[in-house]
């Protein structure tokens, strides 16, 4: 069942993939490939769900960005463009997806489909391309070719307006944390809690480490994953296997 198709509209649940915290703010956009959660109030994609499947293309990379007309307009970010600060300015953010574009990389329709505003945030550039956040994309690549992988993805908005650099420009507040939760072949599953800057890289993991209970806890939102699954906490990070070619 599509992660979209029993969506209460009352409050903020869909039964079929996960159950958001109450809000009249929040609006599920479902674009086939992967489904987003979107917050109205902070203007950026706060949640995400796709399947990962083996690898069936070397596309490459879709660059331009678009807005999302399905979105009301008071609730688009307000401009397509990067996320700049001045040239002393630190740290760096980059528009960060929350489902990545590489894993379609067999098809540029689907390409294009990531690169809606609707699935981007304000995330911190070396997190985002080089590391903790880019090695679990890699980790997801890598996996996909023993079977099909469920991500999850998200942020957590936080209370720090320090990092508020893109209000005036975008409209968009800048998440505090990010989460992501992957789910392996035989339901082995893994999830991190990361703060939005440079100090998470892939050699430190395990620090960022967490419980999917801890994630359903700090956002709101219930994942449809066993009790197992959500108190599952191995001491050690899933790593790159030996021979995993990244495209």
């Amino acid at each position: 069942m599509n992660c979209f198709q029993l969506i209460v509209l009352a409050g903020a649940a869909f039964a079929a993939c996960a159950v958001a915290r109450p809000s009249d703010d929040i609006i599920y956009l479902d674009f086939g490939s992967f489904e987003v959660g979107y917050n109205c109030e902070h203007r950026g994609a706060e949640f995400v769900h796709f399947r990962a499947e083996p690898d069936a293309g070397d596309e490459p990379r879709y660059r331009p960005f678009h807005h999302e007309i399905r979105l009301p307009e008071r609730c688009r970010q307000l401009s397509t463009k990067s996320y700049k600060r001045p040239a002393s300015a630190a740290p760096k953010y980059d528009r960060g997806h929350l489902a990545e574009q590489n894993i379609v990389d067999h098809n540029k329709e689907l390409m294009r489909e990531r690169n809606t505003m609707a699935n981007i945030v304000p995330q911190n550039s070396l997190l985002n391309r080089r590391g903790l956040w880019r090695h679990l994309e890699k980790i997801t690549e890598c996996y996909r070719e023993e079977g099909s992988i469920t991500v999850y993805s998200g942020v957590i908005w936080g209370t720090d307006t320090s990092n508020d650099h893109f209000i005036e420009s975008h409209g968009v507040t800048t998440p505090d944390f990010l989460w992501k939760v992957l789910v392996r072949k035989g339901g082995q599953t893994q999830a991190w809690l990361m703060p939005n800057d440079d100090r998470p890289v892939a050699r430190h993991a395990d620090l960022y480490r967490v419980s999917v209970l801890d994630i359903e806890k700090k956002s709101g939102w219930i994942f449809p994953l066993s009790p197992n699954q959500k108190l599952q906490s191995q001491a050690s990070s899933w790593s790159i296997p030996k021979g995993c070619r990244l495209n």
